[in-house]
């Protein structure tokens, strides 16, 4: 036994001839087991219909600088994300678009994230904190969903690490003007992947300056270089929108035109309506108006479940911010500036400080070596972390109990349809775990508890990913458009109040005629549009809750969604069991009619 330990610790020191090359390695084999493991197996749902119907009709249109949703344009959001979508498309030679290509962009940031986080936290702290920073982002539920979504949120995270990274590991101590150039160009590429919050960097630099160097640290040079890097920055985001314009604003007049009203031939134009969007979402929102207490919350979501030790991690950076004056940490100054920022801000959703979580990341990684390291002294001196670190190792050991008790419920009560035969072993197995944990949490041992409780986690989004390839197979959606398709070849269908981007990706031809409404239109308009719009034989696409608007048509209906199992409820009659909301699903649930005739009654 102990000659086979040995020739293995041999055989991974001829991969791995370094500390540092196995914690590297460690990350390469995690971050592919969870991003990259049956990505295309779900449908696109939520907003990465967006990304995959804007940039199919980038595609079909051979328009790269227009985005547009069932042929309307939507410039709500920059537009470098939806190229590096085709940017994928073209460089491994896919023939059409399917939810593979359009979220891996998302999925190899999120897999070169780790590795970022794991090299900051090295360099001002060790190795050892770094990859526990980077198994934290890692094995967090909520960054590994967001992690495999299309979306431009892990796009944008990832060029913020690089510009922070950049400053930290170079510029800070080696000034050169070219750095502060190229960390310019990084944010103004940046700003066409989300938007002017792209600039975030600059605040955390700048803060990290003051705070943790004094007033004095501003000095001409510094700041020379600093408004470089934004005027840098600035012409970068500024010089790429021209170029995305030039096939639409032509003379001078048309220019000064568009600056005045942001529209020339009375056509909105993206930079004015970006620009006016990131500024009403710093002082007048048009949305998103949520308390500014959500972003007390939206960290413990991220970074859940080892959020458990962020209190414990402010606390005792907050302690000891003023022991350790040589290192200089950035991460406490990076996590609070940013969340006082997003809490300023008048529009308010939780995503929006994705920014600040590394730094938490790291902020927990310190406090649980901190914890690993004054065990001894806690045990033989009776220190008060003695008591934390068992109670930690209680709080971990009942939540892996909780989740194995999770598994075995959902794979004996839950519908057909989400079924999988992984999860009632994974629950035995997950019982297992909890009671090795539980052994080890007695014998008051912290660094197992830790190893432990971190093999569990990617053991376990390791089961969810091998298990949605047969979840992902029995979408009612894919189901649904599949047949839509069929049924309607070679037919017109109208879409009724119904702006669904991931519905439209799911059809086959693009642009869709529409019937949608606002705040100010009757009933019976619509209906009266739509009469206009179709003819005997058409087909209707809308949700079930507006069926009712069509009572005086005569339709004959051809195809209900199937109720959606993602809704669903605990019943107790003849035992406990789960089955579909039919109260939540109505309003969601789509319908596929066919017009018999045009006349309103």
């Amino acid at each position: 036994m102990k000659t086979n330990k040995t020739g293995y610790r041999e055989k991974l020191k001829s991969v791995c001839p370094d500390k540092r090359s196995r914690d590297l390695f460690i990350l390469l084999v995690v971050g592919l087991l969870v991003y990259f493991m049956n990505i295309d197996s779900l449908p696109l749902s939520h907003s990465e219909g967006r990304w995959g119907e804007i940039t199919r009709e980038m595609e079909l249109s051979n328009n790269w600088k227009t985005p547009t949703i069932n042929g309307q344009i939507y410039w709500d959001k920059p537009i470098l994300s939806y190229w590096a979508i085709l940017g994928v498309k073209a460089g491994i030679g896919s023939q059409r678009l399917n939810e593979w290509v359009i979220r891996f962009p998302t999925v190899l940031a999120s897999f070169l994230i780790p590795f970022l986080i794991y090299d900051l936290a090295s360099f001002f702290y060790n190795r050892k904190i770094g990859l526990t920073s980077a198994l934290i982002i890692l094995t967090s539920f909520q960054m590994y969903q967001i992690g495999r979504t299309a979306s431009a949120d892990m796009l944008n995270l990832l060029l913020f690490l690089i510009t922070v990274w950049i400053y930290f590991k170079t510029v800070h101590k080696n000034p050169v003007f070219w750095w502060w150039l190229l960390l310019g160009f990084i944010i103004g590429i940046n700003c066409h992947i989300k938007g002017l919050i792209g600039g975030l960097p600059l605040l955390v630099i700048l803060c990290h300056r003051i705070l943790s160097l004094g007033l004095r640290s501003l000095s001409w040079r510094f700041l020379s270089h600093f408004f470089a890097g934004a005027s840098m920055a600035g012409a970068t985001y500024f010089g790429l929108w021209f170029w995305i314009l030039g096939d639409i604003i032509n003379t001078t007049n048309e220019i000064y035109t568009y600056l005045i009203t942001g529209s020339v031939n009375n056509l909105p134009l993206p930079l004015h309506m970006v620009i006016q969007e990131n500024l009403n979402r710093v002082a007048d929102p048009i949305d998103h108006k949520n308390p500014p207490w959500v972003y007390l919350e939206a960290p413990f979501s991220f970074l859940f479940p080892w959020s458990l030790f962020l209190p414990g991690a402010l606390i005792t950076w907050w302690r000891d911010r003023k022991v350790v004056k040589d290192k200089k940490e950035p991460f406490g100054i990076w996590f609070f500036s940013l969340l006082i920022f997003f809490s300023l801000m008048a529009s308010r959703r939780p995503y929006y400080c994705l920014p600040a979580i590394p730094a938490a990341a790291v902020l927990i990684a310190t406090h649980i070596h901190l914890l690993i390291r004054s065990e001894e002294t806690a045990v033989k001196s009776g220190n008060s972390r003695e008591r934390s670190i068992f109670i930690y190792s209680l709080i971990l050991t009942s939540l892996v109990f909780i989740l194995g008790a999770l598994l075995i419920f959902i794979s004996v009560f839950i519908p057909d349809r989400l079924d999988s035969a992984c999860l009632y072993p994974s629950g035995i197995t997950t019982f297992l775990f909890g009671g090795v944990l539980l052994v080890v949490a007695m014998k008051k041992r912290f660094s197992p508890v830790i190893t432990i409780f971190t093999v569990f986690l990617i053991s376990l989004i390791i089961v969810v990913n091998v298990s949605l390839p047969d979840i992902g197979n029995n979408s009612t959606f894919r189901e649904f458009t599949k047949i839509v398709t069929e049924k309607t070849r070679n037919k017109r269908v109208v879409l009724f109040m119904l702006d669904n981007a991931k519905l439209i990706y799911g059809l086959e031809h693009p642009p869709y005629p529409s019937v949608s409404c606002d705040q100010n239109t009757f009933p019976e308009d619509l209906v009266k549009k739509l009469v206009e719009k179709t003819v005997p034989g058409d087909f209707v696409l809308l949700e079930k809750n507006n069926l009712s608007l069509l009572s005086k048509l005569n339709y004959e209906p051809i195809l209900e969604e199937r109720p959606n199992p993602s809704y669903l409820k605990m019943e107790w009659k003849n035992g406990l069991r789960l089955i579909p909301d039919e109260k939540r699903i109505k309003k969601k649930t789509l319908l596929l009619l066919r017009i018999c005739n045009q006349d309103a009654q």
